[in-house]
């Protein structure tokens, strides 16, 4: 999925890994650290399996197979 300024994507474990510049807490890594972050798997869903997600101009949110939806961004 591509955002304006974020990327993520699943592989096919349901992991999901993220790209952005991190401004409003894109990466959804718990700071809003600006400098630009290489793809790095997003520790706070390392134990969800995510079945769907989508990208917005300033957001990602992510399903997981228990029905749970998760948000990051602004």
């Amino acid at each position: 999925m591509n955002g304006l300024s974020n990327c993520i994507v699943r592989n096919s474990c349901g992991k999901v890994y993220c790209w952005a510049s991190n401004i409003w807490g894109l990466l959804g890594i718990g700071s809003q650290d600006e400098s630009s972050h290489k793809l790095i798997l997003n520790q706070y869903l390392k134990s969800e399996a995510i079945i769907d997600m989508s990208c917005g101009a300033k957001h990602s949110f992510v399903l997981t197979n228990c029905g749970e939806v998760y948000a990051y961004g602004l």
